[in-house]
């Protein structure tokens, strides 16, 4: 069986990738990084873990942060994510972020897309704390759902490309946008947990403005 990637023959080189692992290995952890948490929520309770470098990646650049400086790094996903394996092997550290659907377009061709309004791919490394609150407030949102009409005629598109052939199955996804404070994010994790006490879940603080909270059932 060949399966067929067509922009995988663009990834690094041998000597790239020995320059990208010899680069991560000369970063230091220096303290926790000041802004960001990660809680890791699994069947045997929850961890919380005080990260000591953050890795955010989009559209073929990295920023590499430890409490004390900034490193840009020119890679691409997958390159850089092998580069971190290797580099922080057996430090002790454990390694947990997201990767994003759009990264697939790093793989084969998938034509124009917009732009992404979160990072593609963003990664933590850091040991667990015995206890570690991240910082919020009690919130209050205004939601805006997205409209009905809208659902509707993206569900016949979806039909539509189906008994065309070109599909079989998708996943439609809706967003529902609310403006709250950027010192919420804590309290907003807290309540979906009581509304959807999921057995596995994650708090990631990426930064002061941006938070991603995940549910599952899944691991």
């Amino acid at each position: 069986i060949f399966f067929v990637l067509p922009m995988w023959s663009d990834r690094a080189s041998v000597e790239q990738s020995r320059s990208l692992v010899a680069q991560l290995r000369e970063i230091e952890p220096s303290g926790p990084i000041e802004g960001v948490a990660w809680l890791a929520n699994g069947p045997d309770g929850e961890t919380f873990f005080s990260p000591s470098v953050s890795i955010t990646y989009s559209q073929g650049s990295a920023l590499i942060r430890t409490a004390s400086r900034s490193i840009a790094v020119k890679a691409r996903a997958f390159d850089l994510l092998e580069a971190m394996l290797e580099a922080w092997q057996g430090c002790g550290d454990y390694l947990v972020g997201h990767l994003s659907y759009d990264l697939a377009a790093e793989l084969e061709e998938l034509g124009d897309a917009p732009p992404p309004d979160f990072p593609s791919m963003f990664f933590f490394r850091g040991r667990p704390v015995s206890a570690a609150t991240p910082k919020s407030q009690g919130f209050r949102a205004d939601v805006m759902a997205p409209k009905p009409d809208d659902f509707q005629h993206s569900v016949r598109r979806i039909v539509d490309a189906i008994h065309r052939g070109d599909i079989f199955q998708t996943n439609l996804c809706r967003t529902m946008e609310a403006r709250v404070d950027s010192q919420s994010a804590w309290s907003v994790f807290q309540r979906m947990r009581e509304v959807n006490p999921a057995t596995h879940a994650a708090f990631l603080q990426l930064d002061e403005q941006r938070a991603i909270l995940s549910m599952s059932p899944e691991s």
